[in-house]
């Protein structure tokens, strides 16, 4: 075995030490390794030590520029230090990565990169997962698309929310390689072609009907209890899911309070309701997200983990306590602040075991039901 593979056990196996060793040991054999370089930089990563994770990263990239994952990886540095028009240009390589290529550029329409689209026709098309295309779309209602005719390639279960929300922009759920567009662009690339060199913390963005929120309230929710929604887990095909999805039983303190009233946002992973009769399962009606909105709007409250309900709380404009793993280092739940970069209306609860913040937030909790 080599001392990257021996390293990639001991990470595996939890054994930090042993691991960070074999890499040392690796890269006195080859100092330009871009391998051992990487895997060093993801280890420092790992444990918040971005100083040094980015400069085996930039270690990297004069070694051999072509090192896509490394330029990506910057990505969420630069956004993390708040240098945003280096963050999104980083960002782009995303497109480049080997096993995502076939995500992108698949569409038989001309990029759009510089060109002017006044008075053209663009296809913006949908890309990663939901709390993606909903954190991303606030790029929709930017005035350099004003007077351009433009469509979204949207996933169904988005369009109706999208499609209420943008009523200028034109909702596809297929594209057809006839149909008549001069340019394309992936929804995720929509910052850097705008050339953002900052992050507008955006107050609200999608809407729903006021009056099928009233309708909706009406019916389903507690008249004298503070009411909450909750999600405590993502989709288990997600990458890392592991460390972002919880158990009820995590929030057994709250669920304790009288005062409060809880009601499940899930759409699948339900089985835990069944051991939580004082949870309502509000999910099993839910549709596509416009529901799901609509059911956000009602609720005094949502505490979820980091999925797509989070990302769609935040562009509501709806107050959302957002669980976060602290070792998992994400561009979109700044590690150091309790406020997100992105929403105002998110706050941020970092955890190293979920145990350890169950006060602090029924603290947070009861002291917001007070207001």
């Amino acid at each position: 075995l080599t001392y990257n593979n021996l390293a990639s056990i001991f990470t595996k196996l939890s054994k930090h030490k042993k691991a960070l060793k074999y890499l040392n040991k690796a890269l006195k054999q080859n100092i330009n390794c871009t391998q051992t370089l990487y895997n060093l930089a993801n280890y420092y990563k790992g444990f918040y030590k971005l100083k040094k994770s980015k400069a085996y990263l930039k270690k990297i990239i004069e070694i051999d520029s072509s090192f896509t994952l490394a330029h990506f990886d910057l990505s969420y540095i630069y956004f993390i230090e708040k240098k945003y028009e280096k963050a999104f240009e980083s960002f782009e390589y995303r497109v480049k990565l080997k096993d995502q290529q076939h995500k992108y550029n698949y569409l038989p329409f001309q990029i759009w990169e510089k060109q002017d689209i006044k008075e053209k026709s663009l296809l913006i098309y949908h890309e990663q997962g939901f709390g993606d295309n909903i954190q991303f779309s606030r790029y929709l209602n930017n005035k350099k698309l004003n007077d351009t005719n433009v469509s979204y390639a949207i996933q169904n279960s988005l369009n109706k929310l999208f499609s209420y929300s943008f009523p200028k922009i034109t909702f596809l759920s297929e594209v057809q390689s006839n149909m008549p567009f001069d340019y394309t662009i992936p929804i995720m690339s929509l910052a850097h072609q705008f050339q953002m060199s900052t992050i507008k913390k955006e107050k609200k963005y999608l809407k729903v009907k006021k009056y099928e929120v009233r309708k909706f309230k009406k019916e389903n929710l507690s008249k004298r209890k503070f009411n909450i929604g909750l999600v405590w887990k993502g989709s288990q095909t997600q990458t890392g899911d592991t460390k972002r999805s919880l158990v009820l039983s995590n929030f057994i303190t709250l669920l304790k309070d009288k005062h409060l009233k809880f009601y499940s946002l899930q759409i699948d992973h339900k089985e835990e309701l069944d051991n939580f009769k004082e949870v309502k399962d509000l999910g099993k009606n839910f549709c596509d997200f416009y529901d799901t909105a609509v059911a956000i709007e009602a609720l005094d409250l949502v505490i979820s983990v980091d999925t797509a309900v989070a990302h769609l709380c935040g562009a509501l404009g709806k107050t959302c306590f957002v669980l976060h793993n602290q070792n998992v280092v994400d561009f979109r739940w700044d590690h150091n602040n309790s406020q997100s970069l992105w929403y105002k209306s998110i706050k941020i609860f970092k955890y190293d075991l979920i145990d350890g913040i169950q006060k602090k937030l029924h603290k947070d909790v009861i002291a917001l039901s007070k207001v």
